[in-house]
Parts: structure tokens; C-alpha cells; sequence
């Protein structure tokens, strides 16, 4: 049908007692089955999508005021399908989410450790379990662990333990300046840390 790619942006939402706010704007990192496996914000096409970003905004604005007219107050996200077709992009809500989900704590925490940066979100999964300690300790060793102050770095945000108590799987926030220095922490941190993973849904 013309369709020349696909995107899957969330805009990030608090529905409040007497006002919407939209706080961020991810891209959903989906596998193959369109399972969430983490986010990047800003969404790396965005900047040369203006009339994308727009669209986003005024869709999930209208459904926060939707959301809010049913009564729901709390967290919540839009997710979207925006589909480049010929020329233009269609802008489409897919899903509205009214709970907690895989983007609101990493967005809460980078918009209130780094606010204005980008943040890279994902879930992996380690082949073989490690002790929080010493997975904590080869990032410092690094200089990957990020601490507040600084401009770029890694920040565990949840560890999923094994029978022994070792970290068998993770969610680890990396913030920078920009999308590409997020993604050149994550990808320095995958050839260096001695750890093999793969990449899991959260």
C-alpha cells in the first residue's frame, strides 16, 4: 500500500486533578512480535519531522483530555503508529495506556536528573547471572555509572535477581546530551563490561 517504513512513538502523560500535562515523547524499541523491549527519546527522526512532532502533541493532548473527562487521574501514555507513506507521514493512535508503563519510571528520572536530555531505556537480559556489586562495580570501573552532575552515563533503574540472588536480568537508563551519546554509551558498555546479553521485553 505505498508504505515505505513504520514508527512507533509513546507521548508520556500525567492526567492531574485539574490540568494534562505531556512530559516526554519516546520511541517504543519493539522486537519482531512488537514486544516493548525499552525507549529513546527524543525519537531520532523527529527533528527532521516537525509536522510529526505536532501531530503527536495535539493527538495526545486530546486524548489526556479524554482520559481526564473519564475520571482517570495518574500516569499514562499514547502510543502511536506514524507511517510514512509516499511523501508525508500518518500520524495514528494505536493504544492508550492509563497505568504505569515500561516508559513512565525511565522518563520520570531522566526529566528529573537531566532534564531537556535524551535517554536510552533497556531491558537485558544477562546469559550469565552477576551480583549486583560487582555488576555496579564494573561500571564504575568504566566510568559508565552514573552519578548526578555528570553529562552522560548509566543508571540501573531495576534488577531482576535469580535463585542464587545474582542479577539475571536488568533495566539500565543511559543518559546524554543527545540520542547519539546515549546510544555510543550503550554500545561502549556492550564491548567492554565482560558480560554477554541479549535483549528481553520488561
Amino acid at each position: 500500500r505505498g508504505v515505505r517504513g513504520v514508527a512507533s512513538p509513546s507521548v508520556q502523560l500525567f492526567v492531574g486533578s485539574d490540568s494534562v500535562a505531556l512530559y516526554d515523547i519516546t520511541e517504543q524499541i519493539l522486537n519482531a512480535d512488537s514486544v516493548h523491549e525499552g525507549n529513546i527519546a527524543p525519537p531520532p527522526y523527529l527533528a527532521g519531522q516537525p509536522e510529526t512532532r505536532q501531530a503527536l502533541i495535539a493527538q495526545g493532548g486530546e486524548a489526556g483530555r479524554w482520559l481526564h473527562a473519564q475520571g482517570y487521574r495518574g500516569t499514562a501514555s499514547v502510543d502511536f503508529l506514524v507511517v510514512a507513506r509516499g511523501s508525508g507521514h500518518e500520524t495514528i493512535i494505536s493504544e492508550i495506556n492509563a497505568r504505569v508503563t515500561g516508559a513512565t519510571y525511565p522518563a520520570v528520572l531522566a526529566r528529573h536528573f537531566m532534564p531537556g536530555a535524551a535517554w536510552l531505556m533497556r531491558n537485558l537480559r544477562f546469559t550469565t547471572p552477576l551480583p549486583g556489586p560487582a555488576l555496579l562495580a564494573a561500571l564504575e570501573t568504566l566510568g559508565r555509572l552514573w552519578r548526578p552532575g555528570a553529562e552522560t552515563g548509566v543508571l540501573p533503574i531495576n534488577f531482576n535477581r535469580g535463585s542464587e540472588g545474582a542479577v539475571c536480568k536488568g533495566q539500565f537508563l543511559f543518559l546524554g546530551p543527545a540520542t547519539q551519546d546515549c546510544e555510543a554509551i550503550f554500545h561502549k558498555a556492550k564491548q567492554m563490561l565482560p558480560l554477554d546479553w541479549s535483549y528481553d521485553r520488561d
